[in-house]
């Protein structure tokens, strides 16, 4: 089990052990939407007014100290983003008084970066909020009241999402880019896909990184209500709720195409809906791993698996470990392994059973799944993912 996860584990533990130290180099942009004159950025007392200043300010290794409050990309246009540079980390929740990032209380100040700009008409707000940016930090934020809308676009070829013409990602959008976002809330985005968040892959980059973020009443038009994943994307989600999402098609919580296979440690996946795949859709050979995870109570309108959903292409093949399912379907002969999980009768094969036939043959023996951790099985809001992976 530890071949399995340990090329895993170096860049995880060292994306969480970030979050812990004050940055080593650069500067401290400050942001404070209350600050009585503009200033330069340079402390609290002399705070940009906006988020956007800083962002234009920032070199890489800096830090964007942004003070509770409500922040827009635009206040009229509905084409701006917040957009993410490379190595600057922005972290919310401060009251405006902080001399050290250890201070703020992200959960009493909240720090909103929002969308509603439309003064009551949701079809004129933000169409995505964040662009994302390889290793740019996003740390402490609510996400919320981004709509944008597109010609429906279902069957896709890798060449369409290639040309990055389409509006999706309603909170953010990580075309190519492996950003880190924790202690964040997505909530209430609207997108034809992946209504809170979407990713794309880029071969040889890092991948997107999601740890204790919450995604509530997200809505896709098309896929994945709460997060959409294609062409490869692997983004690993930590400590995360997908509670409340929805898609009018496929993928209410969840959906994955063309081999994007994320990497999901103790999530819980609950009340979301779609017509098909009410948690998770999984198409053209995504297979993701799921350690500790809840996925109940979700709903399909057409009753095609509200829990897991195998659909379209070979080898979608998911793995879970220790999980709690209450719902799977399989479209086609797609294999849904298990170990040490509770999962509907004969939906499953055990783990030991489904190494030789599938690509881990030769890279882990069945006889080392004995030493897999026993954890309780499924979402648990005190297990740390750090220990979940590091044992």
């Amino acid at each position: 089990m530890k071949r399995l996860f340990s090329a895993l584990l170096v860049v995880v533990i060292g994306t969480l052990a970030m979050g812990d130290s004050q940055a080593a180099s650069g500067k401290i942009w400050y942001v404070n939407h209350e600050s009585k004159a503009a200033g330069d950025g340079r402390s609290w007392n002399r705070a940009f007014q906006s988020l956007q200043e800083a962002l234009s300010a920032t070199s890489k290794g800096d830090e964007i100290w942004v003070a509770r409050g409500t922040y827009y990309p635009h206040a009229t246009d509905p084409t701006e983003s917040f957009i993410l540079k490379e190595d600057v980390a922005i972290y919310g929740g401060f009251s405006g008084r902080e001399t050290e990032r250890q201070q703020r209380n992200y959960r009493k100040n909240v720090t909103v970066l929002s969308g509603n700009i439309g003064k009551g008409d949701k079809t004129k707000n933000t169409k995505t909020i964040v662009l994302g940016a390889d290793r740019a930090v996003l740390d402490g934020f609510t996400v919320s009241d981004a709509y944008g809308t597109d010609t429906p676009r279902m069957h896709l070829v890798p060449a369409d999402i290639l040309k990055n013409d389409m509006v999706v990602g309603g909170g953010m959008r990580n075309f190519m880019t492996g950003p880190i976002v924790r202690n964040t809330v997505f909530k209430n985005n609207y997108s034809p896909k992946g209504g809170a968040v979407y990713n794309v892959h880029k071969p040889g980059a890092d991948q997107a990184t999601f740890i204790n973020v919450d995604f509530i009443d997200n809505v896709a038009e098309i896929r994945g209500g709460g997060v959409s994943n294609d062409l490869g994307a692997m983004p690993r989600f930590i400590n995360c709720r997908f509670i409340g999402n929805r898609s009018n098609d496929k993928g209410g919580a969840l959906y994955n195409d063309f081999a994007a296979s994320p990497l999901v440690f103790n999530c819980l996946f609950t009340r979301n809906s779609a017509v098909n795949a009410g948690a998770i859709g999984n198409d053209g050979g995504s297979a993701p791993l799921l350690v500790n995870a809840t996925i109940l109570d979700n709903r399909a309108v057409s009753e095609l698996g509200s829990g897991l959903y195998q659909g379209t292409g070979a080898n979608s093949n998911p793995i879970l470990l220790r999980s709690v399912v209450d719902n799977v379907y399989n479209w086609h002969e797609d294999i849904l392994s298990e170990l040490g999980s509770l999962v509907p009768p004969d939906k499953t094969l055990p783990l030991a059973e489904f190494i030789p036939i599938s690509n881990l043959k030769g890279q882990l023996l069945p006889s080392e799944l004995k030493s897999a951790p026993a954890y309780a099985r499924g979402y648990q809001p005190k297990l740390d993912g750090a220990l979940l992976l590091k044992e």
